[in-house]
């Protein structure tokens, strides 16, 4: 399959990207449903609904006054094909969009010209679909052909028409309407609906009858027609019109696709399901889209839902006047503007600098979406991970270890001490030391033995007398223990008592000049008497 065909139907699949717009034709305008434009011959009036102004398109095509336009639009390659019901020529416009959703229409082309060959019996164009890259023509005369996209757009296209199926008309009258979803076409005869398939006629697969003549009258009345079928979107249902000339009115039915359906073209009533409103005219078009169903006629537009039940009743979206005539409906497939958000933004820092941790991040609604596009994220806050690298491992070595024994026994030596590395660096660790050897010092004790050494004496408490002669405690502290033989601090006093506060105490009648000569303190008093004084006075007596 075409890379660009493969493209289109993903993108059609992609129905939430895209706005369904109708076309309603005079001229030729377009709006998004259920907006509608409508024009006069001289003039266009627009009528929008006030909630959906903004997202109103229009444009203006000149046209034939024809009873009928058919149409046909690649959304992708923003082609237009128009043709007049009953013509023989199919035009190709280029399109596009504007700001303020204006289009644009330019290179106005004719890819097929079917009485172009005088000799030929003259065709008329009675519907036609663009459909996943190809173009799909029915010719009243019952031919039905495909024109695919790269032979849409060479100067050629005659030569690269696909014939599908011919001769149609050979039994049953005339072919009145083409429908296409996915690998099957529709085409209907006044007595007769049929299925086929877009490879056309081939051995290994059959056009087969959906609704004939007898089912049709069984189900609908003795005289009637069939005007116009469509295929739903996913093809297991078609829509068809019927015009009952007994009653003068049409009615549009829905009915399933069965295998009973294929195999024996009859419908039951409970495969078939009917519109709650009916038409005085046969002049009324069938248009559906993968979204919507809708019904016109020269003067109004219907919609309802593409699976109806028996109550469904199509609700009108315009109803211009009876001065303005609409020649024709399609739609195509414009793509929506998606929400628009910021970037990711960091709202907090790694959890973890390495090995995995998690961060906080955030990001903001910066235009919200319109005409159908991709709607917001619902997360507009997450937590991702962060520093997953792995955490650097540094280089593990062993202890040091001796090796053979010190150089000396005594006064200061050396020894060999070695290492060995256990495991490497890794994940940008700390690298691995290069010394795996060194000497270190040993047996830096003396040769010669060293005593414990005390500190001075200090007090321990007070005088056990204030005079007379008394007792104290004292103790000495161990500044450094013996090492080596030293004598030992054991061999050694660390407390003792002494004497204190010799002084004797001063009784009557004592004579301490007296006392003092007999303890052997003997000085004579004159020397500190005063000249002036005499002895006796001096002595206190």
């Amino acid at each position: 399959m075409d890379k660009r065909v493969r493209d289109r139907r993903a993108a059609m699949n992609r129905s939430e990207l895209y706005v369904d717009k109708v076309h309603t034709w005079h001229s030729l305008q377009f709006i998004p449903m259920p907006v509608h434009t409508v024009e006069h011959k001289t003039h266009v009036q627009t009528n929008i609904y006030p909630a959906l102004a903004d997202a109103c398109m229009t444009g203006s095509l000149p046209l034939s006054n024809a009873s009928e336009t058919l149409l046909a639009v690649d959304s992708g390659d923003e082609f237009m094909y128009v043709a007049v019901h009953g013509g023989a020529e199919i035009l190709r416009w280029s399109y596009s969009i504007g700001d303020g959703h204006i289009l644009s229409f330019s290179s106005r082309h004719t890819i097929l010209d079917l009485n172009a060959d005088a000799h030929r019996h003259p065709q008329h164009i009675v519907d036609m679909k663009f459909y996943v890259g190809s173009l799909y023509v029915a010719v009243a005369q019952g031919r039905i052909f495909r024109i695919n996209e790269d032979a849409l757009l060479s100067s050629n296209t005659m030569a690269a028409v696909h014939e599908l199926y011919k001769d149609l008309s050979r039994y049953l009258g005339d072919l009145r309407s083409l429908s296409v979803a996915g690998t099957y076409l529709l085409w209907t005869q006044s007595s007769q609906v049929t299925l086929g398939s877009v490879d056309g006629m081939k051995e290994e697969v059959s056009d087969r009858a959906l609704l004939v003549e007898k089912s049709l009258q069984d189900l609908a009345g003795s005289l009637v027609e069939v005007v116009q079928a469509e295929l739903a979107a996913d093809a297991t249902s078609f829509f068809v019109a019927v015009w009952d000339t007994d009653q003068a009115t049409l009615s549009v039915f829905q009915v399933a696709i069965s295998v009973e359906t294929t195999s024996n073209a009859m419908v039951e009533h409970q495969q078939l399901r009917e519109l709650r409103q009916s038409w005085t005219s046969r002049d009324v078009r069938l248009m559906l889209t993968p979204f919507s169903a809708f019904v016109h006629n020269r003067n109004e537009i219907w919609m309802f839902p593409t699976s109806i039940s028996k109550d469904t009743t199509p609700s009108q979206i315009s109803s211009p006047g009876s001065s303005n005539r609409i020649s024709g409906c399609g739609f195509f497939f414009q793509k929506g503007l998606d929400c628009k958000v910021s970037d990711w933004l960091n709202m907090s820092s790694c959890s973890a600098s390495c090995g995995g941790g998690l961060v906080r991040q955030a990001r903001e609604v910066l235009a919200e979406p319109s005409l159908g596009g991709q709607p917001c994220p619902g997360d507009l806050e997450r937590e991702v991970a962060c520093n997953e690298m792995l955490c650097p491992v540094d280089c593990k070595m062993s202890l040091w270890k001796d090796s053979g024994g010190c150089s000396r026994s005594c006064g200061g030596g050396t020894i060999v001490q070695t290492r060995i590395i256990e495991s490497h660096p890794m994940y940008g660790g700390a690298p691995c030391s290069k010394v795996l050897e060194h000497e270190v010092g040993c047996n830096s004790q003396p040769c010669e033995g060293t005593d414990c050494i005390f500190s001075d004496w200090i007090d321990k408490g007070a005088c056990s007398r204030t005079c007379g002669g008394g007792r104290r405690e004292q103790y000495r502290k161990v500044l450094r223990e013996a090492a080596f033989g030293g004598r030992p601090c054991s061999d050694m006093n660390a407390s003792r008592l002494v004497q204190c506060n010799m002084v004797p105490c001063k009784a009557e009648g004592f004579d301490p000049i007296a006392g003092g000569r007999a303890s052997g303190f003997d000085f004579d008093i004159s020397d500190f008497c005063d000249p002036s004084e005499t002895l006796e006075n001096c002595r206190g007596k």
